[in-house]
């Protein structure tokens, strides 16, 4: 999760949930109701089977991978106007439908950027499932984001698993003013940091 967009979230969302799928029976929960584009980035060309008597969302299933998004529903230039209620009854229905969630291993939950309804919700009727975050950061915004993010994470009581630099560095130059940020993350008590380089393969 980040506190901004544009941070290459869902592109580490992916290669998480890949990594997973080696371990055990993973699914790929996208909850960026109003961008939402994880359909798009793993250009599936199929939608979503909804069976609306038994209201279960089924996944598309892609390199193992149990995937669920908005974007396999709806249209894929089709964007979506939520508000407050909206968004919170949108995803309490839409999680509680997801067919076959509970026989997962791994759930990878692919958040909108900010601290908004969709985490709230999360953090509130999740948090006993909850393993922890992944903090997603791009380098411009690097340590004010990180910081804003522990302190969201504190107050929503869910530990904070690791943190990701996203586009650091290219050819082994760093990129956008990066830094090694390794002592930053241990003053704020995370042990597991890591820089990922702008590489055109990562969406791959």
């Amino acid at each position: 999760m980040a506190t901004k967009g544009g941070t290459g979230k869902s592109i580490v969302a992916i290669n998480l949930a890949k990594a997973l799928s080696k371990k055990g029976k993973t699914a790929l929960v996208d909850t960026d109701f109003e961008s939402s584009n994880i359909g798009i980035l793993l250009n599936l060309g199929e939608n979503s089977k909804i069976d609306y008597e038994a209201k279960v969302i089924k996944p598309v299933v892609w390199n193992d991978i149990n995937v669920f998004s908005l974007s396999l529903i709806t249209y894929r230039d089709q964007a979506t106007y939520l508000i407050g209620t909206d968004i919170q009854y949108l995803l309490k229905d839409y999680l509680e439908s997801l067919e076959n969630l509970s026989n997962m291993d791994y759930i990878v939950i692919d958040t909108p950027g900010g601290a908004g309804d969709v985490l709230k919700m999360i953090a509130n009727n999740f948090k006993d499932q909850i393993a922890g975050a992944v903090i997603v950061l791009h380098p411009v915004t690097a340590e004010v984001d990180l910081s804003r993010t522990v302190k969201v994470m504190e107050y929503a009581e869910i530990p904070i698993l690791g943190v990701i630099q996203n586009f650091a560095y290219l050819d082994g130059n760093r990129m956008y003013g990066s830094r090694d940020l390794s002592e930053y993350v241990k003053q704020k008590g995370i042990e597991n940091y890591y820089d990922l380089p702008l590489a055109p393969m990562m969406p791959q």
